[in-house]
C-alpha cells in the first residue's frame, strides 16, 4: 500500500456519512468508493502518489500563516487530507490498461484565502511532470492578469528556490518570461518538455499590448468574405484602440484599400507605386501590373 493510501481511503469512509461534511463532498466520497468497488477502473495509486511526493517535496509555502500566526514562508507545502483525497481521485483511476485517467476535469470550490491558488498551481505544475515525456503545455487562466500573477509568483518563487531556472543554471535552465511581453516558464526537464502560461481570459485586462508596430503577412489567406470582414473590423479595433502601427502584406485588395492609410505596391521585389488609398487605385503602374497592358492596334 503506497503511503498515502489508507489515509484517502480512511477520508472518503469517515466523509461519506459525515452529516457536517457539505453533500457535494460526501457526493464525491460516495463515488470514489464505488469506483474502487466496481471493478470498472484501474486502480493505481502510485500514480497519485508521484503528484502527492512532487507537491510536498519541491513546493514551499511562498507566504501566509499557520493556524498558531507563525509564518508560512519557506516551510514545506505539506497537504491536508482532503487535498490528498483530491490528487487520488484525478490521478488514481485509468481506463483499464491504458494511461487514461478516469477524470480529465477537476472542479474545486473553496472559499477565499484557503490556498487553491497555490494548490492548484502546484498540483497542475506537478502533473506536467508527470507528462513531460508528452511535452506538457500547462496554461493558469484568471480574470485578470493580476489576479493570475498570484499563481505564477508562487512557481516562480519555489523554481527559483529549487535553482530550477537559466538564472541559476544558465545551460539547463527553465527559461523565464516575466514582462510586459507575458509570463511563462518553459524548457526541457528530465525526458521531455514542459511549459506553463499565466494568461488572462479577459484581453481587455492584459498588463500590456507591448508593440509599437504589429507585422501581418497575409493575414485573410483562405478566408472566406464574412471572416475578412471581421478580421477588417479587428485590425481597425487595434490600431485605434492600442495606438499600434500595423504593417499589412495583402493580396486581397478590398481589404487592404479598407484598412490602410498609405500604400506601397511591390511587383517583383520593386516598389512600382507609393499613396494612399485613392492615389492607388488610380495609379497606371499599379493597373498594368494587376490587370495587364492593353496591347495597342497595328
Amino acid at each position: 500500500m503506497q503511503e498515502n493510501e489508507q489515509l484517502v481511503l480512511d477520508y472518503a469512509v469517515r466523509t461519506v456519512d459525515n452529516p457536517l461534511a457539505c453533500l457535494d463532498t460526501r457526493a464525491a466520497a460516495r463515488r470514489f468508493l464505488n469506483d474502487l468497488d466496481s471493478g470498472r477502473w484501474d486502480w493505481r495509486p502510485e500514480e497519485a502518489e508521484f503528484i502527492i511526493m512532487c507537491m510536498e517535496n519541491l513546493f514551499c509555502h511562498q507566504k501566509g500563516e499557520a493556524i498558531d500566526g507563525s509564518p508560512l514562508r519557506g516551510t514545506p507545502f505539506l497537504l491536508q487530507d482532503w487535498e490528498k483525497f483530491c490528487v487520488y481521485n484525478i490521478f488514481g483511476f485509468y481506463l483499464p490498461d491504458t494511461m487514461i485517467r478516469r477524470f480529465l476535469e477537476a472542479f474545486h470550490m473553496l472559499p477565499r484565502k484557503s490556498g487553491k491558488t497555490p494548490y492548484n498551481t502546484a498540483m497542475g505544475w506537478s502533473a506536467g511532470l508527470k507528462y513531460a515525456k508528452s511535452n506538457s503545455n500547462i496554461k493558469a487562466v484568471a480574470g485578470s492578469m493580476k489576479q493570475n500573477m498570484e499563481g505564477f509568483g508562487f512557481l516562480s518563487y519555489n523554481l527559483h528556490r529549487l535553482g530550477l531556472t537559466v538564472h541559476e543554471d544558465l545551460a539547463h535552465g527553465l527559461r523565464v518570461l516575466d514582462s510586459s511581453l507575458g509570463h511563462s516558464f518553459s524548457g526541457a526537464i528530465w525526458d521531455g518538455y514542459i511549459s506553463f502560461d499565466a494568461l488572462a481570459y479577459r484581453p481587455d485586462l492584459f498588463d500590456a499590448f507591448n508593440a509599437n508596430i504589429i507585422l501581418l503577412d497575409e493575414p485573410a489567406a483562405g478566408m472566406n468574405p464574412s471572416e475578412t470582414a471581421e478580421l477588417m473590423h479587428q485590425i481597425r479595433r487595434i490600431r485605434d484602440t492600442f495606438h499600434i502601427a500595423i504593417f499589412l502584406i495583402e493580396h486581397d485588395m478590398n481589404l487592404v484599400m479598407n484598412v490602410c492609410e498609405a500604400i506601397a505596391v511591390v511587383n517583383y521585389g520593386r516598389i512600382i507605386a507609393k499613396g494612399t488609398p485613392e492615389e492607388i487605385r488610380s495609379n497606371p503602374a499599379v493597373i498594368e501590373a494587376y490587370l495587364g497592358k492593353e496591347e495597342s492596334d497595328a
